[in-house]
């Protein structure tokens, strides 16, 4: 019979900030792939609640297998509330 054992409790983030959403899906992604973890997007969703807003919602379960005995699991579970911005920047 497998064994559980959780390392870390769940993180919850919640922040307001300014960010590119593709960017940081491809920063995620490269992060996981270059330690060796193999990821399954199990659940994606996307809906435009008004004009300029957008809700995300994905699963993902990351896994990287160590020994026989063992493998590692990460799962993240991503919702976002965004509001599309332009940014305008002069120059000086």
């Amino acid at each position: 019979m497998a064994v559980m054992d959780f390392v870390i409790p769940v993180v919850k983030l919640k922040q307001t900030l300014s960010f590119d959403m593709k960017e940081l899906f491809k920063t995620v992604q490269s992060w996981l792939k270059d330690r060796g973890y193999k990821i399954e997007e199990k659940e994606y969703s996307e809906s435009s609640p008004g004009e300029n807003a957008q809700k995300t919602h994905f699963l993902w379960k990351c896994e990287k297998k160590v020994d026989y005995y063992t493998k590692h699991i990460i799962e993240i579970k991503f919702l976002a509330d965004t509001t599309h911005v332009i940014e305008e920047h002069e120059d000086r």
